[in-house]
């Protein structure tokens, strides 16, 4: 028999052992292509290089949309991913009853793209009157879930509401009227003039600014219960230049004095006010336990102190030049603390991520700036971040910087479009930024390409959007001396 053979045995054995060999580095060369693929590397079929691809994720709203990528249409369409040898690309995505959106970008080996926000607006919109009045609107605003809007016009105790969420027969939102009481506001002759100053996050509570012929005032406004709403300056016996949220309550206030510079702290319900800080120029609270905030500088006469308290310490982040304005802006994205001081004088705005954690550490260099420099042409008007925190924005009227704090890239860029003045540039969400520009909304992405004139708006007044932004609410004059809120569709019908 051959088992008892033992040349046959032996041969046997053999060749079991060159089998198990060959399959042992079968899965070896299996696992290590599977691993190789895995971490986008490929095989130039041209020249025979090993290249590694990179990764886009693609996604729109609405979704469903043809994606096209230096000319050549895709398989499949948004909400996919696509793998790609790095080089550089153009990206179109398109759907039939949209303008198309478009993006350059360029694609490094292993490196991972999201382009998973990108707002497609109908080529025809179409508008609709919800509500029309009798005289102009003056006061318009939309909590932060975006289910209320609240417009008055002159007679500042009266109030409409409207709610997004709730519709009548026509598919209109329901509104209600709101009565104040006339004793929150000082009566005086002539124009009466609210705005808005912060929303609580209860959605219910919103903080107002009253500006009348000889002063000002500040109002805490109940959108629930409007007989619970309050006076500030009558609750708390004295008169603040400015009033912010602390913590976002409703109940309890930054209140700052600009004569004596000091930023106080309010409990409105027990009515005890106390120190914060003094020699204060500019503030901006975040959460219950910070502020940024510039001070002017005891040992520095021509200086501020750039102070950043946490759990009741202070941190001195950076000295600039003392200025009548110092925008500030602070935020946590990703973990991280991320704050942005303009400094008028330098035209410059500067960007740092865990300054407390830079101050503190005692291994690095003082004197190394660790900071991202945003320029800008003229007087900074304002810095801020979008609405999830990962763009921080320094505008100078036309001219834009914003960071990006995910990929640390930062975008410059001047707008040919005029940008009317009576509303500052904001935040649409958390990539696209909106002005107001020859009567007209205009709309662009966080670094200024695919702008988007849509409608014509009221200058003085803010746009709304429903919480999915399919509709956009809008406010604008109409023939003999009417105004009138409109519903403009951000879909095509068979979107909706």
């Amino acid at each position: 028999m051959d088992f008892l053979d033992p040349k046959k045995k032996r041969s046997r054995q053999v060749r079991l052992a060159i089998g198990h060999t060959l399959m042992v580095l079968l899965v070896f060369v299996a696992t290590y292509i599977l691993v190789f693929s895995a971490y986008g590397y490929n095989i130039d079929t041209k020249t025979g290089e090993v290249i590694q691809d990179g990764l886009i994720y693609i996604d729109s709203a609405p979704d469903g949309a043809r994606i096209t990528i230096n000319g050549k249409l895709q398989d499949s369409k948004t909400n996919t991913r696509i793998s790609l040898p790095e080089g550089k690309y153009t990206l179109e995505i398109s759907k039939d009853g949209y303008q198309a959106w478009e993006r350059s970008f360029m694609l490094e080996g292993g490196e991972v793209l999201r382009y998973t926000y990108p707002l497609l607006f109908p080529t025809k919109l179409e508008t609709a009157q919800i509500k029309n009045f009798d005289a102009p609107i003056q006061f318009a605003t939309q909590s932060p879930d975006r289910r209320w809007i609240v417009l008055s016009g002159q007679n500042v105790t009266a109030m409409t509401l409207f709610d997004l969420r709730n519709r009548d027969n026509n598919d209109q939102p329901l509104s209600t009227v709101l009565n104040f009481p006339a004793s929150l506001f000082t009566t005086a002759k002539g124009a009466h003039r609210l705005k808005l100053v912060e929303w609580s996050t209860d959605n219910r509570h919103l903080l107002v600014r009253h500006s009348y012929a000889g002063g000002r005032e500040f109002i805490m406004l109940d959108i629930d219960q409007p007989a619970q709403s309050y006076n500030v300056g009558a609750v708390l016996k004295q008169k603040p230049d400015k009033v912010n949220l602390f913590d976002k309550k409703f109940d309890k206030l930054y209140v700052y004095s600009a004569k004596t510079k000091i930023l106080s702290v309010a409990d409105v319900k027990s009515k005890v006010v106390s120190t914060f800080a003094t020699d204060v120029i500019s503030y901006k609270p975040h959460g219950s336990d910070t502020v940024l905030m510039s001070k002017a500088s005891a040992e520095h006469k021509d200086r501020a102190e750039i102070i950043m308290r946490q759990k009741a310490r202070d941190y001195l982040i950076k000295l600039i030049p003392l200025s009548d304005s110092i925008p500030l802006d602070i935020a946590r994205y990703s973990g991280d603390w991320y704050i942005v001081i303009g400094v008028q004088k330098e035209r410059r705005s500067y960007v740092y991520r865990n300054p407390v954690d830079f101050v503190t550490n005692k291994d690095i260099d003082p004197d190394v700036v660790n900071a991202t420099v945003l320029r800008n042409d003229g007087l900074i008007d304002e810095v801020s971040f979008s609405q999830n925190a990962r763009f921080i924005m320094s505008n100078s009227g036309r001219n834009f910087s914003i960071y990006d704090a995910e990929t640390e890239r930062h975008y410059s860029y001047t707008l040919q479009q005029k940008i009317d003045t009576d509303e500052p540039p904001a935040w649409m969400d958390g990539h696209r930024i909106m002005v107001n520009s020859g009567g007209k909304l205009l709309v662009f992405d966080y670094d200024g390409i695919n702008r988007r004139a849509l409608l014509k708006v009221d200058p003085a007044l803010p746009v709304m959007f429903d919480r999915d932004y399919i509709e956009l609410y809008s406010l604008s004059g109409l023939a003999k001396g009417k105004y009138g809120l409109s519903l403009t569709q951000l879909r095509i019908p068979a979107d909706r």
